[in-house]
């Protein structure tokens, strides 16, 4: 039998990183800036109801979740989950100067004609790549539906077309909300999951701090 949740994705807002374009920092506070965005999008998420509202570990995630839970009036519980990480770079990305980082991420250099990342080449001494989170978000996935997906015979009127294409769109009521807090790329793959489970396709997928979908 078909499972049905409502999964919505949110990217952090601006953190120091962003703003420095620093890589694997830890501590990483939200800016002023930052703060101000998180309180923003909390106050026009304050009446959607969240079921589970999850973030990943890392700072910047965790803070945009805590404040979005501290002004939602379902009072959701924040749960922190690793998984939910942004693409690991590894500790040569860390140590390196900055004209080498392009290639240690993505296998490429400037000069390349072809600019694409390449999505097996995993940055040395800890990396990820794009594939390995590919298959992270795919876990990640299986896993919410797995616990919080909700058994039915047909799909819910508001999963069908033309509910979808409408500008009347809300959260569907009776089907779990799970919102998860992460980070760009991670998400980037999620979404290329979602419209293609088995085989990946380049859709320039982008989140901005604190973009959402649902």
């Amino acid at each position: 039998m078909p499972r049905y949740l409502t999964l919505s994705c949110i990217r952090h807002a601006e953190a120091q990183s962003n703003v420095q374009h620093e890589f694997n920092v830890n501590p990483d506070p939200l800016t002023d800036n930052g703060r101000k965005q998180a309180y923003s999008l909390a106050r026009r998420w304050a009446d959607v109801p969240i079921d589970i509202l999850y973030s990943s570990d890392l700072e910047r995630a965790k803070d945009t979740a805590s404040i979005l839970a501290d002004f939602n009036t379902s009072s959701p519980n924040h749960h922190v989950l690793f998984a939910l990480e942004e693409q690991r770079h590894g500790k040569a990305v860390e140590q390196a100067p900055s004209h080498m980082i392009q290639k240690l991420i993505t296998g490429r250099s400037k000069w390349d004609k072809e600019m694409l990342p390449v999505r097996t080449h995993r940055p040395p001494m800890g990396g990820e790549s794009l594939e390995d989170v590919r298959e992270r978000a795919k876990s990640v996935l299986g896993g919410l539906v797995r616990k919080y997906g909700l058994d039915m015979d047909e799909p819910p009127v508001e999963f069908e077309g033309r509910y979808l294409n409408s500008r009347e769109r809300a959260i569907p009521s009776g089907i779990p909300h799970v919102v998860i807090v992460s980070h760009n790329i991670f998400l980037s793959e999620l979404h290329e999951v979602l419209q293609d489970w088995d085989t990946h396709h380049w859709s320039n997928c982008h989140f901005n701090n604190t973009a959402w979908c649902v």
